[in-house]
């Protein structure tokens, strides 16, 4: 007679970083997605150039925080992971979104405020208001978003879902290696499983977690 299989969700150390390792592929695919949907938006003649502009900037915030970036509390990835013949795409992204997408004044772009002088012929008179005149410098366009789509792909697939088996593996392993109760000990209860909140997230670690 077959032995009943049973599935419970567990906390470790090791399932943290695995399970977060899951997140960061699917953000990964969905850098994919959006960068797809600027494409297809892109092609045609009479496009939106702002709204493909904010897609791909979307985008990129995506892919960005899939690695370590400012304070993360949660596993992510470091640009060591980064494969050498991927690295100057990652480091142009990376930049991108740091000067250009997530910065309050963003270098790439411009606005200048002008002075409305009134002249009696070539002699200036009086200041009668202020105006300005902006514009960006640079928008994210089709050829960031097949750049940005390619390398995107590239890390799910070259680095992350190796780094997945390998870990996934690794869990397996000591998990077999654990008396039966104590993998019992670290069923999460199922109030956690989702949070409280859809905006819930981990703000600490479980000690002990495998560097």
């Amino acid at each position: 007679m077959p032995i009943e299989t049973r599935s419970i969700p567990i906390e470790t150390p090791e399932s943290a970083d695995l399970a977060d390792l899951r997140c960061i592929d699917e953000d990964l695919t969905k850098v994919g997605q959006l960068c797809m949907s600027a494409i297809t938006m892109a092609r045609d003649p009479n496009h939106d150039i702002w709204l493909v502009d904010g897609i791909i900037a979307a985008a990129v915030v995506r892919y960005a925080r899939c690695f370590k970036i400012g304070g993360a509390t949660r596993f992510r990835l470091d640009v060591s992971d980064v494969l050498p013949e991927l690295l100057a795409e990652h480091e142009f992204f990376a930049k991108l979104r740091s000067a250009h997408v997530a910065h309050d004044v963003a270098p790439f772009e411009h606005a200048v405020i002008l002075a409305e002088i009134a002249y009696d012929g070539e002699t200036p008179v009086e200041v009668v208001g202020v105006s300005r005149m902006q514009w960006n410098a640079r928008l994210l366009s089709q050829k960031d978003a097949e750049r940005l789509s390619a390398l995107a792909a590239a890390v799910s697939v070259e680095v992350v879902r190796p780094m997945r088996i390998r870990k996934s593996a690794a869990l397996l392993q000591a998990l077999r290696a654990m008396p039966i109760e104590e993998v019992l000990k670290a069923k999460k209860p199922p109030d956690s499983l989702f949070g409280t909140t859809p905006f819930k997230t981990r703000t600490q670690r479980p000690k002990g977690r495998a560097g």
